[in-house]
């Protein structure tokens, strides 16, 4: 059954109702969490580990060597492989 009703109306409606539904930002979780994120660049700024590699094996991670380098370009680090 439809109404045939305008989206402008439906939102007027839901807007008079207080009708606010949680709408889903999409797309997949953060494979890092802001936590993990710390940890790597204090990793490279130390000189504990100065390579995605080496991050990868001291912090035993289970992810991508590219995601850690992604996460240290963010932040304007540079990381080998």
């Amino acid at each position: 059954m439809e109404l045939h009703v305008s989206k402008s109306v439906v939102d007027r409606v839901r807007s008079r109702m207080h009708l606010e539904a949680q709408k889903s930002l999409g797309g997949c979780p953060r494979k890092l969490s802001p936590q993990d994120q710390r940890t790597l660049i204090q990793k490279v700024t130390s000189g504990a580990a100065d390579t995605a590699t080496k991050l990868k094996e001291t912090l035993d991670m289970d992810m991508c060597i590219q995601i850690i380098r992604g996460t240290l370009t963010k932040e304007w680090l540079k990381s080998t492989p």
